[in-house]
């Protein structure tokens, strides 16, 4: 089914490409239109408009004046979830300097008024900043794990105003992939209470762990898209960034070209693109069938 009326969509807090790539996925060249991303970031900037030549980039979302932006019907984007990650210690929430840029996708709404809009967030906010998003997008999200369509275990918040439903579970795996992590938390073995263990007590409780069942841990955005606590290994080495991209179902190489960390931090920071894919067909869907 085609689309009769070209969709024009607006790419804020591009990255490298992922939302853009999903919406290739699933839309032909007559049915959609980028007329503008929005990305201040230099590497990811790189990738963006080696994949994507000859778009109009809007630069950073803080300074920018929604009302600079062409007239679009589509809103997307993922904003920074640094302060709002269960990753960070001491979380500002949507009051850091990061993940406020929310508000700047926000204001675009309210300015521009496109017909549709998706955000993309991690799962492991607090529920007062859940509701806060929620509250001023006037919707609730939908929470998709991205081991349905990949190998990686990567649960994400999605804000849109159409129906989403959760993608069909295509039993991807990687058996190759040793998914190491370390945790303070423990469990209490009369009482089966799990503790977090503070201060001088962090070291005595720290466990090690290994899973072996095919599916990554989240990829971050250090050496090998790992964290202190948690790393993936094939074949006892990290992740190579080719590696990286396959778990986040980019293609291959699709970051070649800057440098190993920028190319590590980048795949970490970006969106699954099956699940963006997944999101986009169910916007066709509703549009279709109006």
């Amino acid at each position: 089914m085609n689309v009769q009326n070209k969709i024009k969509y607006i790419d804020a807090f591009a990255g490298i490409g992922g939302m853009s790539l999903g919406i290739d996925k699933v839309f032909s060249p007559e049915e959609t239109e980028c007329v503008g991303f929005i990305e201040n970031s230099k590497h990811p900037m790189a990738i963006y408009n080696k994949h994507f030549p000859n778009r109009t980039n809007f630069g950073d979302i803080e300074t920018l004046n929604p009302r600079d932006l062409p007239d679009f019907d589509l809103l997307v984007g993922g904003s920074p979830c640094q302060d709002l990650s269960v990753a960070r210690s001491n979380r500002k929430n949507l009051d850091g300097s990061k993940s406020k840029l929310f508000f700047n996708f926000l204001e675009i709404l309210l300015v521009k008024k496109p017909k549709y809009f998706l955000l993309e967030n991690v799962n492991s906010m607090t529920p007062k900043s859940r509701d806060r998003i929620s509250n001023f997008l006037g919707v609730e999200p939908v929470m998709i794990d991205s081991a349905l369509v990949s190998a990686q275990n990567r649960k994400r918040l999605y804000w849109a105003n159409w129906p989403i439903s959760q993608p069909k579970d295509l039993e991807v795996f990687a058996p190759s992939v040793v998914a190491w992590s370390r945790s303070t938390r423990y469990k209490d073995k009369t009482t089966g209470r799990v503790y977090s263990s503070p201060g001088p007590n962090r070291k005595k409780y720290a466990e090690e762990r290994e899973r072996t069942n095919g599916k990554a841990h989240t990829l971050t955005t250090g050496r090998g898209c790992g964290s202190l606590s948690s790393k993936n290994y094939i074949d006892g080495e990290i992740l190579t960034p080719a590696s990286c991209e396959h778990f986040q179902t980019l293609p291959v190489c699709w970051t070649l070209g800057i440098p190993l960390t920028a190319r590590y931090k980048a795949v970490g920071n970006a969106v699954t693109v099956m699940v963006i894919k997944h999101i986009m067909s169910e916007l066709k869907k509703h549009i279709t069938n109006q």
